[in-house]
């Protein structure tokens, strides 16, 4: 199946982001007319229904890689609302999706609450909060090595790209879960929001801080980032976005938020340690002291949110999910680190 390289990120003051797409599926997502949807929504989706099969049942690599190209397509399509009344385009990305999730939520690992027999608002919340910190995200293998030994200029430019596609779009992911979220439990979601808005001040919002980073390094001219990456991104598409379940929403990015802190101390340590000056340093600086105050405040919301037994589950299996994509995503990184001895 020959592919098409898609630019899909490249606005205000970014560095451009491309994908990789089939360029047979990409060259059908259009269509002006409802019989031209039909017809091409018959074509397309027993090849989605294929690949997705191939993607996450037999667990084919090469199929998951463009299965999560084309899910961040989808997904970056949606949420930043391009298009979505001109023609029938969206009808078609819609359906295609909806194909897609259908395959990928058959194969997530059902959450076990341990507390379910005996359950009370405080236990769960305490059984949560240590099974984000006993995940296997905050021992990941490459974060121990940055933190112990730095990185190569080459490892840190693979790291820093990856992280900054997911970077990029988190302040839309805490907006569009406010969608579905109850009134009285959307204040903590806009603090967060400003809080990645810069507080105020355009030039500290978080995407633009994290620019930095590339300040010595040098931007690359575009970034093709690594499936993993399109794979968290995904993942927190869904928990934010698509699930339109605010104890699913809320619990994943509880789970993030607490456990990001540590992380972040292990970055900064493994970039200062990789060269990068203090200056070039500021956004890991900054999220080690507002993400724990952040995890803080998500999982205080769970304790006021979840009632019973069944929303709790909810909370806990997006958060076991979001760790896990984003482990997922140092996999990536590490397993290129590793194999190119870089």
């Amino acid at each position: 199946m020959k592919n098409i390289k898609i630019c899909i990120l490249n606005d205000y003051d970014t560095i451009p982001v491309s994908i990789i797409l089939p360029e047979d599926i990409y060259n059908n997502l259009s269509a002006k007319t409802f019989e031209e949807t039909q017809n091409k929504i018959k074509y397309l989706s027993p090849i989605i229904e294929n690949l997705s099969h191939q993607a996450f049942i037999e667990r084919n690599k090469v199929a998951w890689n463009t299965v999560q190209n084309l899910l961040f397509y989808l997904n970056y399509n949606d949420i930043t609302r391009k298009n979505r009344v001109q023609d029938f385009t969206p009808v078609i990305e819609l359906i295609l999706r909806k194909i897609i999730l259908d395959q990928e939520i058959k194969t997530i690992p059902t959450a076990i609450l341990d507390c379910k027999d005996n359950f009370s608002p405080e236990s769960a919340v305490q059984e949560m909060m240590d099974k984000a910190n006993s995940h296997r995200i905050n021992y990941h293998p490459l974060l121990a090595h940055m933190s112990e030994n730095g990185l190569s200029k080459k490892a840190v430019l693979h790291f820093i790209s990856n992280y900054y596609v997911n970077n990029r779009l988190f302040h839309l992911f805490i907006v569009t879960l406010s969608l579905f979220t109850p009134l009285e439990h959307r204040t903590e979601l806009a603090n967060n929001f400003y809080d990645e808005l810069g507080s105020g001040d355009n030039s500290m919002a978080h995407p633009k801080l994290f620019l930095k980073n590339f300040d010595t390094l040098g931007r690359p001219n575009e970034i093709l980032p690594f499936a993993e990456s399109l794979h968290l991104a995904n993942a927190k598409t869904y928990a934010a976005y698509l699930s339109g379940d605010h104890y699913y929403g809320m619990g994943g990015f509880g789970f993030l938020e607490l456990t990001m802190p540590e992380q972040m101390k292990k970055i900064l340590k493994g970039f200062t340690k990789s060269g990068l000056p203090k200056k070039d340093l500021e956004f890991w600086e900054i999220h080690i002291t507002v993400d724990l105050e952040h995890g803080k405040t998500w999982f205080r919301e769970m304790l006021d949110l979840v009632k019973t037994p069944e929303q709790a589950i909810k909370c806990l299996q997006s958060g076991i999910r979001l760790l896990e994509a984003r482990a997922t995503m140092f996999d990536g990184i590490w397993h290129i680190i590793q194999s190119e001895k870089i």
